[in-house]
């Protein structure tokens, strides 16, 4: 399965990869990766896990206003009503 990310993701996933190479097929440039395609669970929850221990490591980047609050709320209710997957 073809892969567009940042390059900041893709080097995480090149490091995931390192550990058992069960992940990339193929590195094709700077922001796409040809990965397994049985693996696209599991390399967003390992994302997510990334995600999350790196804010618990910077609360103070978690600060939203309260307009943010509610325009991301209305994106949710839009992408939910488009039959498309929210955003995160």
């Amino acid at each position: 399965m073809l892969i567009e990310c940042e390059p900041a993701i893709k080097s995480i996933i090149v490091h995931f990869d390192s550990v058992n190479n069960d992940i990339i097929i193929e590195d094709l440039d700077e922001t796409h990766l040809v990965i397994k395609e049985n693996m696209v669970q599991v390399l967003k929850q390992k994302l997510e896990e990334v995600s999350f221990l790196y804010y618990m490591q910077h609360p103070s980047l978690l600060t939203v206003t309260k307009s943010a609050s509610r325009r991301h709320t209305a994106q949710r209710s839009l992408c939910k009503t488009a039959n498309e997957a929210p955003f995160s």
